[in-house]
């Protein structure tokens, strides 16, 4: 029996989702998690409430090695075993996070919230930024207004 087995009675008994959270490069390589399409290969024949909690930062930080993965695609990818969501954008030239919305980060926004809208995603959505711990509201307020707004303005319920 391996964790798997082990997670698909745990979650069937208590009915609560478990979310493998993806990261990106990891030290000289890549996570074991970093994309959907592993995410998947390993939860596929598993109980339907094993899937992920999906990273676009960690996501848009695999172009590092390589990897350009589409945050929105791996959306759909997951289809209903999305059961979170970290937004985070990412400026792979600095390697380093950015306020998503920022001109230097990548994150399409409005087209991650336009697929987890296509999954009937009903998880928890987590606006993440790391870059200024100790203050982040000025950032945050700062790069709403830009392209965060303009991205999320087309989204109509």
């Amino acid at each position: 029996m391996d964790a798997f087995d082990s997670l698909d009675k745990l979650v069937d008994e208590y009915k609560i989702a478990i979310a493998i959270h993806p990261h990106g490069p990891s030290g000289k390589g890549r996570d074991q998690w970093w994309s959907a399409e592993i995410i998947m290969k390993a939860v596929k024949d598993h109980h339907k409430l094993i899937g992920a909690c999906l990273d676009t930062g960690h996501l848009i930080r695999m172009a590092q090695l390589g990897e350009k993965l589409d945050p929105a695609e791996q959306v759909k990818v997951m289809g209903d075993r999305n059961f979170g969501m970290h937004l985070k954008d990412h400026d792979n030239k600095k390697k380093e996070d950015v306020v998503f919305g920022s001109p230097e980060g990548v994150l399409d926004i409005g087209a991650v919230l336009k697929a987890l809208r296509e999954v009937k995603f009903k998880g928890a959505i987590c606006i993440e930024y790391e870059a200024n711990p100790a203050d982040p509201s000025p950032d945050m307020r700062s790069a709403w207004p830009t392209r965060a707004r303009r991205q999320t303005s087309s989204l109509s319920a």
